[in-house]
């Protein structure tokens, strides 16, 4: 059952990706991260009413603490973004998100048997490949979209539908400011890695919280993120405008709030490794939405990423 959580997880998590960066198209950033922030944590409280959970300090303290290294994570990759190759970031991102949880697990709960450890072991490379690692170019400048991988990022159109984190994907609109130099340096390299821990550390103090702590988790870290959103927001007033349309921030905060439930709900029916391996396929749905809605094209390495992806499912539900 863990598995198969942690799957609709990585679904859910790319749906919420892919509409997040779509909303940016005729929406401002900020604006798009304030709506879907809020519409997340009315819907956190809305699960709170209904599921419940024990509120004590080792739930809340972890709480907090994953809201804090989610939005550190999503800063911390769009200022990689801005410094770096968008081919090399976004990749090199969601592995080592990958990788956080899945060592974490194995240090506290112990090797899984020789199956799992194979699936664990090309979850890596397929995340690699299906995000877009594949050294293409970061674009020409003259708006061909399908030139590149599907699902790509391209910030001059006010677009992302693949390098967001699991974690609030609007918040990347508070930092998002370029298209990168094209030059994969030590700063770029450090803010990447800054920002893999970022989400890897979400996935491991979220599986902290207590067993008896249901759906607690969820409001906290939304809470705490959302307070830092609205912190900016008043900050930056001057320069918010109206959205152009509600429903697809909202969507978008819907969708990431109910991929955390699936994750929290995940960590408590498998190991953390396992989960936290399943659910960081997550590129998966995004570039699969990105090649359906956009009709970008697959590069040869997305389509060996995405094989490699349903081989590393399989192995490990």
């Amino acid at each position: 059952m863990g598995a198969l959580l942690a799957l609709a997880s990585a679904a859910v998590f790319g749906a919420a990706d892919f509409t997040g960066g779509y909303a940016t198209r005729k929406t401002p950033i900020l604006t798009v991260t304030l709506i879907a922030n809020v519409a997340a944590l009315f819907i956190a409280a809305a699960i709170v009413a209904v599921v419940g959970g024990v509120w004590t300090p080792r739930t809340v303290g972890w709480s907090a603490a994953a809201g804090v290294c989610g939005l550190t994570g999503i800063t911390f990759l769009y200022l990689g973004l801005a410094q770096g190759p968008h081919r090399i970031v976004s990749p090199m991102t969601a592995v080592v998100s990958a990788i956080i949880p899945v060592v974490f697990g194995l240090i506290t709960q112990g090797l899984p048997d020789l199956r799992v450890a194979i699936g664990i072991a090309l979850a890596a490379p397929a995340i690699w490949l299906v995000a877009g690692g594949d050294g293409a170019p970061d674009g020409d400048g003259d708006g061909d979209v399908g030139a590149r991988p599907a699902g790509y990022l391209d910030a001059d159109h006010g677009k992302d539908a693949s390098t967001v984190g699991p974690v609030d994907p609007a918040m990347s609109d508070v930092v998002a400011s370029g298209s990168g130099t094209g030059r994969f340096d030590q700063r770029a390299l450090k803010l990447t890695l800054a920002a893999g821990l970022g989400f890897g550390l979400f996935f491991v103090c979220m599986a902290q919280t207590g067993d008896d702590a249901g759906a607690v988790p969820l409001i906290v870290a939304k809470a705490t993120s959302t307070i830092v959103v609205v912190v900016v927001a008043y900050v930056r007033r001057r320069h918010m405008t109206r959205p152009n349309g509600l429903g697809l921030p909202i969507m978008a905060g819907t969708l990431d709030m109910t991929a955390n439930g699936l994750f929290l709900a995940a960590t408590r029916q498998g190991d953390l490794a396992t989960v936290g391996a399943l659910t960081n396929l997550f590129p998966v749905t995004t570039v699969l939405l990105a090649v359906i809605v956009l009709r970008e094209r697959l590069t040869l390495p997305q389509v060996a990423g995405l094989l490699l992806a349903i081989t590393a499912a399989a192995l490990l539900s």
